[in-house]
Parts: C-alpha cells; structure tokens; sequence
C-alpha cells in the first residue's frame, strides 16, 4: 500500500527470502515532530481477527529515514504503528485511529545502519510493548484498536529489510 506521493511507487520484493523495499517513497512534511509519514507498507492478508498476539521480525535499513512495523491494522486509517528513524533520531509509537494520529510513546534513539535488530510487538488486551534485543524500549496502555492484522512500513527508507516474520498468539 503506497500513501507516500514523493519518488513513489514503492518497490517491495522478497526474491532472497527478505522482504526489502528498495524505494525512497515518503510524503512531506518531514520534521522530527510530524507524527502521520505517509510511505508505504505491505500488509498481511490474514489476521483481521487477530487480537493478542506477538509480532516479531529482524529489521535493517541501509538508509537513514524510517522503518517500522504497524499492528492491529483494520484499514489506512486505523492501526498503531512502530518506527524506527535513524536522521530524526526517534523511536516511535503511535495510534491512527479514524484518521486522527496520537504519540503513545517514543524515545530518542537513532538505529545504526546496516546493524540487525530483533523487534518485537506484544499487544495483550490494552498492553502494548515493543521490545529491541529482548529489551522493552517502548509501552502504552491504548485499548481503542482490539483486533487487526500486520504490516512491514518504511518512509523514505531505501534499504528496508525484513526476515523471519512471525506472529504467534500470546500465552
């Protein structure tokens, strides 16, 4: 799903067995404090019916710009979202619901290029955690968004990677 406008289409392919998304698709504005970042994101077309589960995955970026994860996907208008930005140094949490964006949490901590992270998501009721290395990083208590699928999201990151995606039910 491409939201970004800007050097777009996207261009996502898993020809080594890596999902990677090798264009520098985004939207502007782009400073540090702009919570949307429209790039783009490929979704799993299961799990409309997931509700608590952990989401997990290796990313990479070659690039400087964001990469991340979104979970509980209903639509383009309702899902939180995970990123991950190296040039605005930030680790982000955020909702969109209804089309309207919230910061949940966020500190601000850049990722170093080329260097490979386990991330992972744990959404149990109206608990969220995102967790780096095993390490929580980031919570928040939001329990507007019950139940949706995943996706792989990246905002004018050329040199998105991510392998060994898994979703397992909490428990």
């Amino acid at each position: 799903m491409d939201e970004g406008t800007t050097n777009a289409p996207s261009a996502w392919s898993a020809a080594t067995g890596t999902m990677i998304q090798n264009s520098n698709i985004l939207s502007f504005p782009s400073g540090a404090s702009v919570l949307p970042k429209p790039g783009t994101y490929a979704q799993s077309d299961a799990g409309a019916a997931w509700t608590d589960y952990v989401f997990s995955t290796t990313i990479r970026s070659n690039d400087d710009d964001a990469l991340g994860v979104m979970f509980r996907l209903q639509d383009s208008s309702n899902y939180y979202r995970f990123s991950w930005d190296q040039q605005r140094p930030s680790r982000r949490l955020v909702k969109q619901l209804g089309g309207s964006f919230t910061l949940l949490a966020e500190d601000p901590v850049p990722y170093v290029s080329g260097q490979v992270y386990n991330l992972e998501i744990t959404v149990d009721g109206a608990t969220i955690e995102v967790r780096i290395d095993g390490v929580l990083i980031l919570s928040a208590i939001d329990g507007d968004l019950a139940s949706g699928t995943i996706a792989l999201y990246s905002w004018g990151n050329q040199g998105s990677e991510f392998d060994n995606i898994l979703v397992e039910p909490v428990g």
